[in-house]
């Protein structure tokens, strides 16, 4: 049986990405070859129109936020078959600055779709909230579901009652549940590729770095979440028994 595989990539936040990150997350990809490269949401951070504080030192050209996460996006995209991206609520902080002001909504290129160059990226578009399912697998941004706390996957479970993959949270977790009629479910956190201490955030993060690539065997499947650890000098993770790294920047 051929097997297909989906790599799913969330929560890059560029500019604020971690560069060690995202070049880690292209050594793997680039040997996976992915059938379907998955973008789960918030790979944009769209700090320029936050509706919270902002720090002065932190905010750059909104131009730039768009041209950092198209970057990064190209380079991913060259390593999959098909491309598939799905808002997440940092995507639509663009949508609801556009809502706030329609007199912006007649330029070209006003929505996040055109703003990433999605189509000539050869990326296509879903709509933020859908019930998107490849097989028996939905796959989601995370922020659907309200009060992820400690165990979001647990949460997320308990929510939406299915098998489903998510970001947002920026955590890797898994939870199981066996229903009395003998079936199987699993919710999956997805781990993040953004800078892991960032300047609204006080004390250590609970953040994992990280992606997943689920197989397929017809419609059923198999999640294998690829999470980074370090030391001093490297970032390394690990997909089907082989050990990739990548110098800290």
């Amino acid at each position: 049986m051929k097997v297909r595989k989906v790599a799913f990539v969330s929560d890059i936040h560029a500019p604020y990405h971690d560069p060690s990150a995202v070049e880690l997350t292209l050594k793997i990809l680039t040997d996976v070859k992915p059938d379907v490269l998955f973008f789960g949401g918030d790979i944009v951070d769209c700090y320029a129109v936050s509706d919270f504080d902002r720090d002065p030192q932190r905010v750059v050209r909104f131009q730039d936020e768009f041209d950092c996460a198209i970057d990064i996006m190209a380079k991913m995209r060259r390593t999959a078959k098909s491309g598939l991206f799905l808002p997440g609520n940092h995507c639509r902080r663009w949508e609801r600055f556009i809502h706030r002001h329609p007199e912006l909504s007649s330029l070209r290129n006003s929505t996040i779709s055109e703003q990433l160059q999605l189509r000539k990226l050869g990326i296509g578009l879903l709509t933020h909230g859908e019930d998107y399912k490849i097989g028996d697998l939905f796959y989601m941004h995370g922020d659907e579901s309200a009060g992820g706390g400690v165990f979001p996957a647990r949460s997320f479970y308990l929510k939406e009652q299915g098998n489903c993959i998510f970001g947002h949270w920026h955590k890797m977790q898994v939870f199981y549940n066996r229903l009395k009629d003998g079936t199987t479910h699993g919710s999956f956190a997805n781990g993040c590729l953004c800078l892991l201490k960032q300047e609204y955030v006080k004390g250590t993060t609970q953040w994992q770095q990280g992606f997943s690539i689920i197989h397929y065997y017809g419609e059923k499947f198999r999640v294998e979440q690829v999470c980074f650890f370090s030391d001093k000098h490297k970032l390394y993770g690990a997909y089907e028994g082989e050990l990739y790294e990548t110098r800290l920047r």
